[in-house]
């Protein structure tokens, strides 16, 4: 009898944990993330440069697998991802945790590539003989109604180096070339015509050249300029600052 108590107990004990481990519901997935090291925060959304590599921190909970969605029809299953967004424009980031038993959870951040939007222009270093009346040209390439023609002061000089500032076009960049000259002006005076002599021609991306950042703010530098003969046009820097800006 002693025997049979004991294995009906056993029995009993099995049965009430079986009851328990059917009954229980399975743990939930929580999907969360954050951003590594954004440029800057406007509000939900965290803006970037389009040479940004953006880093994901993956921060969900009770999940075994993950399914990435960068809004721009790129998608990844890395745990912690990173993704360089290649146009200007808003994306929603979305992330998908699933559970073992197939359960899932979404969550989302915006991330917007912004724009450069030029600030300032400098010519901060050169070696050659710089002509007393000259004028700076900035525009772009293929409208030449979006451009900016700067007049520098009567004798100016390499001891007036660095010379510039701020600046305006009224215009954002357009992903498109653009030029920057630095032109002699020769007789008639101060009328810039076929007459004046290309010191220094350069062109560049606005929205795409390679750019040193400080913060939402970045430069980036032109050095290696042409003259009218295609000769290297000698130790002359210009560097144009910009500032990273929403549409």
């Amino acid at each position: 009898m002693i025997k049979k108590k004991r294995v009906f107990a056993i029995y009993l004990v099995l049965a009430i944990f079986s009851c328990s481990e059917e009954d229980a519901e399975p743990t939930l997935p929580n999907s969360d993330f954050s951003i590594v090291e954004p440029r800057f925060i406007n509000g939900n959304a965290h803006i970037f440069d389009r040479e940004d590599e953006v880093q994901f921190e993956n921060l969900s909970s009770n999940a075994i697998r993950y399914e990435w969605k960068f809004g721009d029809g790129e998608v990844s299953s890395l745990k912690n991802p990173k993704h360089r967004f290649s146009e200007v424009g808003e994306y929603e980031v979305k992330l998908t945790a699933y559970s073992g038993v197939g359960a899932s959870s979404e969550s989302s951040l915006l991330i917007v590539i912004a724009r450069r939007k030029l600030t300032e222009l400098w010519i901060v270093s050169s070696q050659v003989d710089l002509p007393s009346r000259a004028f700076m040209f900035l525009g772009e390439s293929d409208n030449l109604e979006n451009s900016y023609l700067i007049s520098l002061p009567n004798s100016f000089g390499n001891s007036q180096l660095p010379f510039g500032g701020p600046i305006n076009l009224n215009e954002n960049f357009t992903d498109s070339d653009w030029f920057l000259m630095l032109i002699k002006d020769n007789p008639p005076l101060s009328s810039f015509d076929i007459t004046d002599e290309l010191i220094f021609g350069s062109t560049f991306n606005p929205l795409i050249s390679t750019a040193i950042y400080d913060g939402k703010e970045g430069q980036f530098v032109l050095k290696e300029g042409k003259n009218i003969n295609g000769e290297n046009a000698g130790d002359i820097e210009f560097r144009i600052h910009f500032e990273l800006r929403e549409f």
